[in-house]
């Protein structure tokens, strides 16, 4: 399993390489003659139909084969679940992936959107600062002006 940094250090698996040695490893399994279930069930029949009846399998070589192949049905139906549980975890990771990516992006726009309103909220505010100034600065030149009109 390969594991990929982000920026912020936060850790995101690579399954693909994972899925791809896997199932080279099973090709490879394959080629050197590994006996599956059915291959090996086969082979326990046509053992004791081919048996001589004069002198048939012990029982205790027919009850250690018969073992075997309890096992090896066993461990088949364990990496069945293994593999079933590996494809669900991948699933789960990879939706939490996209969905800390999608917060992330909902994150970043609400700050943004703060951020320009913020922005547009100051800017408006100056200029009604501005604004009153002016017209304070209008009125006081206005009440001078009269004030000395009324003085001469």
């Amino acid at each position: 399993m390969a594991i990929e940094s982000t920026q912020n250090d936060t850790l995101w698996y690579n399954f693909e390489k994972t899925q791809k040695k896997s199932t080279t490893d099973k090709k490879e399994n394959k080629n050197k003659g590994v006996l599956g279930k059915d291959a090996f069930l086969r082979l326990l029949v046509t053992q004791m139909k081919n048996q001589d009846p004069l002198s048939p399998m012990d029982n205790k070589e027919v009850i250690s084969q018969m073992a075997q192949f309890s096992t090896l049905e066993q461990l088949q139906n364990i990496d069945k679940n293994l593999q079933k549980s590996q494809e669900e975890i991948k699933n789960s990771i990879e939706n939490l992936n996209n969905t800390y990516k999608e917060n992330q992006q909902s994150i970043k726009e609400l700050i943004e959107n703060a951020y320009n309103s913020y922005t547009t909220n100051h800017d408006t505010l100056i200029k009604k600062q501005e604004e009153i100034i002016n017209s304070l600065d209008t009125i006081s030149d206005s009440l001078n002006s009269n004030s000395e009109n009324g003085s001469q």
